[in-house]
């Protein structure tokens, strides 16, 4: 089985804001605990603070907005991001990607959010089924989503329906 991790970024009210961008990490089952062990020995060595109270966030980091980030320069910012990023990219070959950038005045008046969550589902259903074509490797998939306001719309997409 895969498991589907989703965050998203950038605010679907903030007129200011053109894009809302909903991406994520798939792991297969047995990979998870060495990325998480991976992921924790690299927060640990930054020595910011506890490494499960610390979060990987790239706005946050990339601006310095918020602890631990908030007064660290800017060049040891950018540097920790390429840093955390190629711990996916150094990871097991099962790791994958997959992102939605949504124009929202581009699919006006859907819901960016719904838009973007069909679309990543749709990309993670289509990955799986290349694994079934390409090599006989009959996968389940389970989307896994952080804690976010959009929560409820997403869950009523999600809903099985029989």
């Amino acid at each position: 089985m895969y498991l589907l991790y989703l965050d998203g970024s950038g605010s679907v009210r903030n007129p200011n804001e053109r894009y809302f961008v909903l991406a994520g990490v798939s792991v297969y089952e047995r990979q998870i605990f060495h990325l998480i062990r991976k992921s924790d020995e690299f927060v640990a060595d930054l020595s910011l603070g506890a490494p499960h109270d610390i979060e990987l966030h790239g706005s946050v980091m990339a601006n310095g907005s918020k602890a631990p980030w908030k007064g660290m320069a800017r060049r040891i910012r950018l540097d920790t991001i390429d840093s955390s990023l190629q711990l996916l990219t150094n990871a097991h070959h099962t790791v994958k990607a997959f992102a939605v950038v949504v124009d929202k005045e581009a699919i006006s008046p859907t819901d960016p959010v719904e838009y973007a969550f069909e679309e990543i589902c749709n990309r993670f259903n289509l990955f799986l089924s290349r694994l079934w074509r390409q090599h006989g490797d009959q996968q389940r998939g389970l989307v896994v989503m952080d804690k976010s306001h959009y929560e409820g719309a997403l869950q009523g997409l999600a809903a099985c329906r029989t």
